[in-house]
């Protein structure tokens, strides 16, 4: 068995190591939960429009509009006016079908993409409450003695440790950057 100040030592080195372990996973979780809030909509949006771009059938409609614009250009319409009013009533219909069924297909992409990014923004901000409520004074990075001089207090708070960035302000860095890199 060691004499009890050896394991003290070994024990201060161990709970050390565990201290460095947990704010590496502070760390990263923080950064990941920051950069999910920044990062979701825009991925979001991006899929909801793919998977809601323009069908076939629309894209038939509307080359069968333009063909039907190319038709009554080169109809005179003094000359044949039966045949003309004929070909604008098919294109006015076109119009007015495309239209609705574009209107629809808009509405549902944005009714889905709206649910969606307040789902994932409930799911991040019930996220950063359990953080922030469990590890709200944690450290995330500690910096040697002096790094932070004029603003370490701001940086440390609501922490203990000097010369530290907290959790609670490491995720408003990083949210305040990332909103900066990701604007949509």
């Amino acid at each position: 068995m060691l004499p009890l100040p050896i394991r003290l030592s070994r024990m201060s080195i161990l709970l050390s190591c565990r201290e460095v372990k947990k704010m590496n996973n502070l760390l990263i979780i923080s950064t990941g939960i920051c950069l999910f809030a920044q990062a979701i909509p825009v991925l979001i949006k991006s899929i909801i429009s793919w998977m809601y771009a323009e069908s076939p059938s629309e894209v038939a409609i509307r080359n069968e509009m333009q063909q039907l614009e190319q038709e009554m250009a080169s109809i005179s319409m003094v000359d044949e006016f039966a045949k003309y009013t004929r070909v604008q009533r098919r294109h006015t219909l076109l119009k007015k079908n495309y239209a609705y069924g574009m209107m629809a297909r808009v509405s549902t992409r944005n009714k889905i993409q709206i649910f969606f990014i307040y789902f994932a923004k409930l799911f991040n901000g019930i996220a950063v409450a359990i953080l922030l409520y469990f590890w709200r004074n944690e450290p995330v990075i500690v910096l040697p003695k002096g790094t932070l001089w004029p603003i370490n207090i701001i940086l440390s708070w609501p922490g203990i440790y000097n010369d530290s960035i907290s959790l609670f302000m490491w995720m408003g860095i990083t949210t305040f950057v990332l909103s900066k890199s990701f604007v949509s």
